[in-house]
C-alpha cells in the first residue's frame, strides 16, 4: 500500500499484488492485479491564479490479468493473457472560475486479451499472436457559466468499440556478428470511426570485431487508436460559437528510425542512440 500527500495539491493511493503458480516445470500461471486512486489539483500559472481558478481532477484505476505460459519441447511456448482494465477520470471546474466553470467526468471499461505463440531455435526467434479489446465508455461534460445568468449546458454520451491487433515478428542471427529483426503489425478499430493499419518493423545489429561495439539501427511504424467520444450536438455548437472548432478524430499514425551505437566497458554498458519520429498525420517533427 502506498499513501502520498504534497502540499495540498496531490492525494494518492495505490495498491498492487501479484501472485505466481509453478504446478510444473511446464505451465506457470500468474495473476497481477491493482488498484489505485488520486485526487490533485490542476497547476495554474499567475494570471490564473490572480483570476481565482481552482480547478481539480479525481482519477481512479483498476487493473486484473491472468497470465499462463505454457513451454514445450523444442522451443515452443504458448502465452494467453486475459485482463480487464477500469479507469474513470473526472474533471472539475472551480466554482470561482471565471465566465466558465466545467465538469468533465469519463469512465471506461475494457476487456481483451492477448496470446502469443513463440519458437526459439539456433538462429530464430519468432513470435506470432493476436491481441485485441473491447472498450466502453461512460462520458458527460458539463458547462455552467459563472456570471449572473447562471447557463448551463450538458451532454452525455455512452460509446463502445473494439481493436484487434495480429501481428508477427522474428529475429535473425545471421552470423556471430550480424543479426537481424523483422516484424509485421496488423490493426484494425472500429468505434466512432473504423479504420485499418499495417506497420512494417525492420532492424538489424553489426557487431565489431575486437571492440565488441554493436551498432543497431531501426526502422518501424505505428497505430495508435483514437478515443471514442467527441464533442456534438448543442454543446458542439456553444463551443463553435466561441470560435472553437472539432473534428471528428482519427487515430495517430507515426513512423520512426533509429540509429544507435552500444559500447560495452567491464561491467557497464553505454548506449547512444538516435530516434527520429515522424507524424504521418501532420508536419513532420523530431523528437
Amino acid at each position: 500500500m502506498l499513501h502520498t500527500f504534497g502540499r495540498d495539491q496531490f492525494v494518492g493511493d495505490l495498491f498492487e499484488s501479484r501472485k505466481r503458480f509453478n504446478p510444473n516445470n511446464s505451465n506457470h500461471p500468474r495473476f497481477v492485479t491493482s488498484v489505485r486512486k488520486d485526487f490533485y489539483q490542476v497547476p495554474n500559472d499567475p494570471d490564473q491564479q490572480a483570476a481565482g481558478v481552482h480547478d481539480s481532477e479525481r482519477e481512479s484505476d483498476a487493473f486484473a490479468a491472468f497470465s499462463w505460459i505454457h513451454t514445450a519441447g523444442h522451443g515452443l511456448s504458448l502465452t494467453a493473457s486475459p485482463f480487464y482494465h477500469f479507469n474513470r477520470a473526472d474533471f472539475i471546474g472551480g466554482p470561482g472560475d471565471p465566465d466558465l466553470s466545467v465538469l468533465q467526468k469519463r469512465a471506461s471499461s475494457y476487456e481483451g486479451a492477448q496470446v502469443t505463440r513463440g519458437a526459439i531455435s539456433k538462429r530464430h526467434n519468432a513470435r506470432i499472436g493476436f491481441y485485441g479489446f473491447a472498450q466502453q465508455d461512460n462520458t458527460s461534460i458539463g458547462v455552467q457559466a459563472t456570471g449572473s445568468d447562471g447557463s448551463s449546458l450538458s451532454q452525455k454520451e455512452t460509446p463502445t468499440g473494439h481493436l484487434e491487433v495480429a501481428f508477427f515478428e522474428d529475429e535473425y542471427e545471421a552470423t556471430s556478428w550480424l543479426r537481424f529483426s523483422g516484424g509485421m503489425r496488423l490493426t484494425h478499430f472500429s468505434g466512432g470511426i473504423s479504420e485499418s493499419a499495417a506497420d512494417p518493423r525492420i532492424g538489424a545489429a553489426i557487431r565489431i570485431p575486437r571492440l565488441n561495439w554493436v551498432l543497431h539501427g531501426f526502422y518501424g511504424r505505428y497505430y495508435q487508436a483514437p478515443p471514442l467520444s467527441t464533442i456534438t450536438g448543442p454543446l458542439l455548437d456553444f463551443f463553435l460559437s466561441q470560435g472553437l472548432g472539432f473534428i471528428p478524430l482519427h487515430g495517430e499514425r507515426d513512423e520512426e528510425y533509429q540509429v544507435g551505437l552500444t559500447v560495452p566497458i567491464k561491467a557497464w554498458s553505454f548506449d547512444v542512440t538516435n530516434f527520429p519520429v515522424v507524424n504521418l498525420d501532420s508536419t513532420p517533427v523530431e523528437v
